[in-house]
């Protein structure tokens, strides 16, 4: 009987050694994926902030060739600047940081634009889109780094509908007409 009763004791103890032991293996494996991933997310913060100080550079750089006249363009300093945007790019592109641009009549979206001073409308910019892009905006992986620095048009952005489209059809066949007429009249005089 004492026989029994000890195999059962040496049992239990196995046992409950053997659920120590499972635990502390899935302690050890959830302490490695947190591990994993803490390293994880210290790679992404420190490519995110390398990232947002060359975009100051990058500023620099697309001004420095918004500002180059074409006579120098093929200038040795102006080559120099092409190759060092060149190599930025390539970075960029390596650790999945894009660059995105927004052009004149854009709408704007606050979650992606940054409005910096507003401007009048114009034929390509009505009111609430935007006017002209200051900085270009920077994301990585569907994440924002940097908002597109604009300029807005101020006022609400109404979307041309199909009249307004037929409308401008219209005008612009009857412009061309109106040329056409006038080339016409002329070419008769000249006559």
């Amino acid at each position: 009987m004492k026989k029994n009763l000890k195999i059962k004791e040496l049992e239990d103890k196995i046992k409950e050694y053997r659920e120590q032991l499972s635990y502390s293996l899935a302690e050890r494996d959830n302490i490695r994926k947190i591990a994993d991933r803490d390293v994880k997310k210290a790679k992404e913060f420190g490519i995110t902030g390398i990232a947002k100080k060359l975009f100051s550079v990058v500023d620099t750089v697309n001004l420095c060739l918004l500002n180059t006249k074409p006579e120098d363009q093929k200038h040795p300093a102006n080559v120099a600047i092409k190759a060092i945007k060149g190599d930025l790019s390539k970075v960029f592109r390596e650790y999945d940081v894009e660059e995105y641009s927004v052009k004149p009549g854009d709408v704007f979206d606050m979650n992606k634009h940054d409005a910096i001073f507003e401007m009048p409308p114009t034929d390509e910019s009505p009111a609430g889109t935007i006017g002209a892009m200051v900085k270009s905006g920077w994301s990585r992986k569907g994440k924002l780094l940097r908002a597109a620095q604009v300029a807005v048009v101020p006022g609400e952005y109404k979307p041309p509908n199909k009249e307004t489209k037929q409308n401008q059809k219209d005008d612009q066949k009857e412009t061309e007409q109106k040329s056409e007429q006038s080339q016409q009249q002329q070419a008769q005089k000249e006559a």
